[in-house]
């Protein structure tokens, strides 16, 4: 798997951040990956 993920956001739309961040906060702890914002 991947060991860095790279996850492009649009802060006008804070809901949807939010939750976009809580899932690869997720999907890095399950694949011990790197997240980039």
């Amino acid at each position: 798997m991947s060991r860095m993920i790279l996850v492009p956001i649009d802060i006008s739309d804070k809901e949807f951040t939010e939750r976009i961040i809580s899932h690869v906060e997720s999907e890095a702890r399950i694949d011990d990956a790197e997240v980039h914002f």
